[in-house]
This record gives structure tokens, C-alpha cells and sequence, in this order.
């Protein structure tokens, strides 16, 4: 019929939503009351689902998805019911390839996390860069310094970049 219509998220909420980039409606099918029909605007939904601007900024939240990003979210449905079910092999599978159609989908990228990690434990011996307990190391510096060298203080392991370097390569001032 090639009406402007598809699915939308609001974080794992989705809803149907007609934008032909003049006028835009959400529409919502979940709503419990009987006979009835609800048309919220945008601010209601980020108010609702406590939608953060970034979910906004990054394509992930509030817009009208395309065929390919449709079947992306499909996929992270599937994902989540074999997570749900303690499949972590097909829930990897399957998150992976929704990542692939919708990138930026929010709730694909943080639940794919524990099976690709449990895939990682899988494919990688303990101590082999790849493995989970490998992880922290290179993350935690870039992701989260302050939670990095909290860690490796109680380690007993200095990171102050000085600390780090041979002796013979400090320099001493006067």
C-alpha cells in the first residue's frame, strides 16, 4: 500500500508509527482499556519509558524503522527468548545478526553482552586475549577510568603513569 507506516521503540517497547515527514502518530496497540485507541505524542513515550536523548540521538529510540532494522528488532525478540531460556549459543547467534540490521538498536547492544561473553569463554582458553577474564584489562582504562584504577589500587598495582615506566626511563626534576 506504501504507507508510511512501521514499528518503533521506546528502549524494549515497541509500537506502530505512522510519519510521513510532515505529520507523525504513534500508535499504540498495547493499550488495556477496552474500545480504546491511543495516539501519544513523542514526549509521552520518553516521559513513560524514561527514553534518554542519546536512544533519540543515535536512531535507536522514537523513529520509524526500516524494513531492514524491522527484522533486526525481530531477531533481538528471538535472541531474548533464547536467553530467556538459558540458549546462549542461538541468543549470541541471533544478536549478532540483529547488530548487523540495526547497529544502533540500544537493547540488542546491552543484552548481547552475557551471550557474547559466554561465546568468548567458549572459543578462548582462560588467560588467551578473548577470553571474559581478559576483558577488564582492556576495557576499563578507556571505558571507565575511575572504576580502573580503583581496582587495580585494590590489586595492589599502581597506574600512575610514572609507575609504569623502567627506572632508567624517569626523569628526575630539580
Amino acid at each position: 500500500m506504501g504507507w508510511p507506516v512501521s514499528i518503533a521503540c521506546a528502549k524494549t517497547h515497541l509500537l506502530s508509527r505512522y510519519d510521513d515527514g510532515e505529520v507523525v502518530h504513534n500508535i499504540e496497540a498495547t493499550s488495556t482499556q477496552p474500545g480504546t485507541f491511543a495516539s501519544d505524542p513523542d514526549a509521552e513515550y520518553i516521559k513513560r519509558f524514561n527514553l534518554p536523548q542519546k536512544a533519540i540521538e543515535c536512531g535507536s529510540g522514537l523513529r520509524r524503522l526500516t524494513a531492514r532494522e524491522m527484522a533486526g528488532v525481530f531477531l533481538a525478540l528471538r535472541a531474548r527468548h533464547y536467553q530467556d531460556i538459558r540458549d546462549l549459543e542461538h541468543a549470541d547467534s541471533s544478536y549478532a545478526l540483529s547488530r548487523v540490521l540495526f547497529p544502533s538498536y540500544r537493547d540488542a547492544c546491552a543484552r548481547s553482552i552475557v551471550p557474547f561473553l559466554w561465546r568468548a569463554g567458549q572459543l578462548f582458553n582462560p588467560g588467551e586475549i578473548g577470553h571474559p577474564d581478559s576483558i577488564f584489562d582492556g576495557l576499563a582504562p578507556t571505558i571507565s577510568p575511575a572504576v580502573y584504577h580503583t581496582h587495580m589500587a585494590r590489586e595492589g598495582v599502581s597506574t600512575h603513569p610514572m609507575s609504569l615506566m623502567k627506572t632508567s626511563e624517569r626523569t628526575i626534576g630539580v
